[in-house]
């Protein structure tokens, strides 16, 4: 089978097994649905930039359009598209499960104890970040996102913090100095930044022994 027709196989397969249009695929990746209709009847091959997007869109590697595929490879890639999928879920069950707990908290303070404590949802947005994190980092997620969530973390439970010990009471005077909290966060920002560039290899021993 010729390149043009395993690469046609596979885009159809598996734009089949996501229940998409040629339209609705065309539309996720920015093309006129006339150019993915010729790739699927193998008239014309896309090109190395539209490979990589398609790559990213599936989350597969590029290699993969170029190799022939049973139904079993197919059938593997359902589910791990079902398990990523059944991850992304449960973490945002969990994070559900903070802001329920805040919001209960809340609504039995304000109404049995007539004390505001909205700060609670304040706290809530660092703690779905470092959930976020968590399980992104336990299930192997790209590593950009974990960098990105921890930032958010940080700049979050610093503006938490603000809210809940340095946020003048209204009529006060404002006092810029309790701004210098925020400083805190730029260096925590650049260590984080640095660590997601960190490259971790495995060096394979080499055996010196003579024969």
């Amino acid at each position: 089978m010729e390149i043009r027709e395993i690469i046609a196989t596979n885009l159809i397969a598996l734009r089949k097994a996501h229940k998409w249009t040629q339209a609705e695929f065309a539309e996720k990746l920015n093309y006129s649905d006339k150019a993915v209709s010729k790739w699927e009847r193998g008239e014309s091959l896309p090109d190395a930039e539209i490979l990589k997007k398609i790559s990213d869109i599936y989350e597969i590697r590029i290699d993969y359009l170029f190799e022939e595929h049973t139904t079993d490879d197919m059938n593997e890639y359902l589910q791990n598209q079902q398990v990523k999928a059944n991850r992304i879920v449960i973490t945002l069950l969990v994070i559900s499960v903070v802001w329920l707990i805040a919001t209960l908290i809340y609504f039995y303070t304000f109404k049995l104890k007539n004390i505001n404590l909205w700060q609670l949802f304040v706290w809530a947005i660092p703690i779905s970040f470092i959930i976020g994190a968590f399980f992104n980092r336990r299930y192997l997620g790209p590593k950009k996102a974990t960098v990105i969530l921890l930032s958010c973390f940080t700049w979050t439970i610093i503006l938490s913090a603000y809210c809940q010990f340095f946020l003048p009471p209204t009529g006060t005077n404002f006092d810029p100095t309790n701004f210098i909290l925020f400083i805190i966060g730029i260096p925590v920002q650049i260590v984080i930044i640095l660590a997601g560039k960190l490259k971790i290899t495995r060096k394979r021993k080499i055996d010196s022994s003579k024969e």
